[in-house]
């Protein structure tokens, strides 16, 4: 990878091939970028480990590094050996695993057997000729147009099949492969961390940290794998099969939208989301409250038991104020850990999508007492949820729905109820707030529609439609999109899924739209977005053979949308 970077940065300081054009100024820049580059290969080239990594590969082997080094090729070939011979090759330690010979079949000649065993030894043996054997040996071919050659364990693989033929370098290769070549999957490691150490698991040692981060890591390979099974949810938990979930189409009529159904291998809507209740929320949020209050305002009466566990020791974090919300107002509005703060009267909502359909959001319980109000919402794809906790009170506002309507009616529903709760002397509309906000969800997507048909030039693909098929991988190889020729038309498959087979439909250049009118986006039980960019996919990056990358901006607050990059060369054909 550094190689590669030192080649294209060079080309840019002299402006060679396509960087022709290249400014004076920009050459400058790239020139400090070298310096810093070549320092860093030098701290590489001093590092024997490196190179002993490096050669792991057998694909490769010494060829890179005799092309990279020229003069200092034999030297840090030596290197190598000696360092492999120094770590390895130590007195008293077994570095392989010691084969016991099995029972001589009746009839064997046990003299022939002898000369065959001392012949090979050294194949067995952890001794310098293991190493000097795979250090000399050519490197292993390598078919371009094999697709099983592109897998990502493959050096791993390799290694495990010709354990046996390398014992010593196959305990080099278990140990250096072992280590992380960046921090990527470190600061990955890091990110996943605070959903470990919650707010209940904040004293956890280091050594506990250690053993669950590896259990979860290897009860996810067993699922994956297929080792381990997830036992069926409860009667009361399963999804009615004769039911569905409720959306509303352009014109206000409910559509029935069937549940997929539970299952051990996918997971549905939220990740780490559970099915619950208001029932079950009421309670869970009044001893949230009553927590929160005990250590904001101590001596105020809310007390826990003498000897009952404390849940949330720092619950205090929870509603602490993080980040400030829209324009600076007059009374508070910010966001939490995971909670938004408002001191009411004042505007709510701004997690929602009801601030996109209406000019301004309503006051919330105006004419009221000014009281502090911690707030959430949610909207998922056949789910909205709205709930409003006040502090003082200790009362909650939960408002949860199993169906999709042209708005955001949780949110609605959830701030009439709090005006009620309040006594508010001054009351919203919202039954007209929630009228106007259907009526403009609607209108906005006609604008959208009609800006995605004028977005579209009406001609032919540049292209052979062939030259875009491929399978391309993003989302840190998490997401699947294949693309497919069916019938003479582009088709995307979310997945490689044919139930999530969208056709693609030329809009410009190398873009294609898989926009779809609302009532049919609503039908297949899809989220309604109202960005263009969110409907388009563009391939980049393009040559006579195809596309090596597309990209899609699928999710909105992403603008520049994220790369997909194609994993085989050949065109897929329905």
């Amino acid at each position: 990878m550094m190689w590669g970077l030192d080649d294209l940065l060079d080309d840019v300081s002299r402006a060679d091939g396509s960087f022709g054009d290249v400014g004076d100024d920009i050459r400058t820049a790239f020139a400090a970028a070298i310096k810093k580059c070549d320092d860093y290969m030098e701290i590489v080239k001093n590092n024997d480990m490196y190179f002993a990594a490096y050669v792991l590969d057998p694909r490769v082997k010494l060829t890179n590094i005799r092309e990279q080094f020229g003069d200092d090729t034999d030297a840090i070939i030596l290197r190598i050996q000696k360092y492999l011979k120094k770590e390895y090759l130590k007195p008293g330690v077994v570095n392989v695993e010691v084969r016991p010979q099995p029972p001589l079949p009746p009839g064997a000649n046990v003299h022939a057997i002898g000369l065959l065993q001392r012949a090979h030894r050294n194949r067995d043996a952890p001794t310098a000729y293991n190493i000097d054997k795979y250090l000399d040996s050519d490197p292993v071919d390598w078919d371009i147009a094999d697709s099983s050659n592109y897998h990502l364990n493959w050096i791993l693989n390799w290694w495990k099949a010709n354990s046996f033929i390398y014992l010593l370098m196959a305990s080099v290769a278990r140990d250096l492969l072992a280590v992380l070549g960046s921090e990527v999957d470190v600061e990955r490691l890091f990110c996943g961390g605070r959903d470990l150490l919650g707010i209940r698991r904040l004293h956890m040692s280091g050594e506990t940290i250690r053993m669950v981060t590896l259990l979860k890591a290897w009860f996810e390979r067993l699922l994956k794998d297929g080792a381990v099974v997830l036992p069926e949810l409860p009667p009361r938990f399963r999804p009615m099969e004769d039911q569905g979930e409720v959306h509303a189409l352009s014109d206000a009529t409910p559509y029935n939208v069937p549940l997929p159904g539970s299952s051990a291998s996918g997971a549905m809507g939220s990740a780490g989301g559970l099915m619950t209740t208001t029932n079950d929320l009421s309670k869970y949020y009044k001893a949230l409250l009553r927590l929160w209050t005990r250590d904001a305002y101590p001596g105020s009466g809310s007390t826990t038991q003498d000897g009952a566990v404390q849940v949330f020791p720092e619950i205090s974090w929870l509603f602490t104020p993080l980040q400030i919300m829209g324009s600076p107002t007059i009374r508070e509005k910010s966001y939490a850990g995971g909670w938004a703060r408002s001191q009411l009267p004042g505007t709510v909502g701004d997690i929602g999508v009801n601030p996109g359909f209406v000019d301004q959001m309503p006051l919330l319980a105006q004419g009221s007492d000014s009281r502090l109000a911690f707030w959430h919402q949610g909207s998922l794809v056949g789910d909205t949820s709205f709930v409003m906790l006040l502090p003082e009170t200790e009362s909650a506002v939960v408002v949860l729905t199993n169906s999709m309507a042209l708005n955001d009616a949780a949110d609605w529903i959830g701030q009439l109820l709090v005006e009620i709760l309040l006594d508010s002397s001054t009351s919203n509309d919202y039954i007209h707030l929630a009228t106007v906000s259907a009526k403009r969800a609607i209108e906005k997507f006609n604008e959208l529609s009609r800006t995605m048909e004028a977005d579209s030039t009406g001609s032919k693909p540049p292209r052979d439609l062939g030259k875009y098929t491929g399978s391309y991988v993003g989302v840190g190889g998490l997401f699947l999109i294949d693309i497919v020729l069916v019938e003479g038309s582009l088709e995307m498959r979310l997945q490689g899924r044919k139930c999530q087979a969208f056709r693609l439909r030329h809009q410009h250049d190398d873009v294609f739209s898989w926009f779809l009118p609302f009532d049919e986006q609503i039908k297949r039980g899809l989220f309604i977005e109202y960005k263009p960019e969110h409907y388009l996919i563009r391939f980049q990056s393009g040559d006579e053979t195809g596309f090596r990358c597309l990209n899609w901006a699928h999710d909105g607050d992403v603008e520049a949308g994220d790369d997909f990059r194609r994993i085989d060369d050949a065109s897929t054909t329905s």
